[in-house]
């Protein structure tokens, strides 16, 4: 018996049965997206999250982060990103030489070693004692 793989088929009803009339026949059915996540940011996510669940927004939160990681990451970078040149714009040149280069250390062991921020924080804290104290005393 020759296998056969349909390529574009319309499947007009899907029924469940007890026992099928082939008992060698065996079907897989996938819908592929050709996104990598299938949304644009972590807040479709949640969105999406929330009308398909009708849950909570804070439980469409914890789902999208351990359903989408990486979009999460993302939203954190770019926060920090933003709350850093924020900083960089109100503060004084020496200052934001001194954050910027902490949060750049922290982001840094983060992607390095695939760990979240409060943990990058305390490795760069140890590793880095002098970009930590120079951020302290920003």
């Amino acid at each position: 018996m020759t296998k056969r793989i349909l390529k574009q088929i319309h499947i007009d009803e899907i029924s469940a049965v007890t026992r099928g009339a082939n008992k060698h026949a065996r079907m897989v059915l996938m819908k592929r997206d050709d996104s990598p996540t299938g949304f644009d940011s972590f807040q479709d996510a949640i969105d999406a999250i929330r009308r398909a669940e009708g849950c909570s927004r804070t439980d469409a939160l914890s789902a999208a982060a351990r359903s989408y990681p990486d979009l999460l990451r993302k939203q954190q970078d770019d926060s920090d990103k933003q709350i850093a040149k924020a900083a960089a714009e109100a503060a004084p040149r020496p200052v934001v030489k001194a954050v910027l280069n902490f949060w750049d250390t922290v982001h840094d062991i983060m992607k390095r070693d695939g760990i979240s921020k409060p943990l990058a924080m305390s490795r760069a804290r140890t590793e880095f004692p002098a970009v930590f104290s120079a951020y302290e005393e920003a």
